[in-house]
């Protein structure tokens, strides 16, 4: 089965002190999270979304109750960018 709806708007991801992890350091500029929203703007969301979409078990009607209980805004974003790169 095949979802087939719009996908959502790509996730703003929240401002994060790396350093704040466990076990991690980022020094200077490798913590890239601007271009990693660039790069879902611009077309890595939408094409990871049609990915998971196509083996969804989902139909129109089950993602119109996940949308409307404001489930899909509460997914883990940083698990998303983790997934998509």
């Amino acid at each position: 089965m095949t979802l087939d709806v719009d996908p959502p708007e790509p996730p703003e991801l929240a401002a994060v002190d790396p350093n704040e992890y466990e076990h991690a350091e980022v020094a200077g500029g490798e913590y890239r999270r601007d271009d990693i929203e660039a790069l879902l703007r611009e077309g890595a969301w939408a094409e990871a979304f049609a990915e998971w979409a196509a083996g969804s078990e989902m139909d129109e009607s089950d993602w119109q109750i996940a949308v409307d209980l404001g489930l899909v805004s509460r997914f883990d974003n940083n698990q998303t960018t983790r997934l998509l790169f």
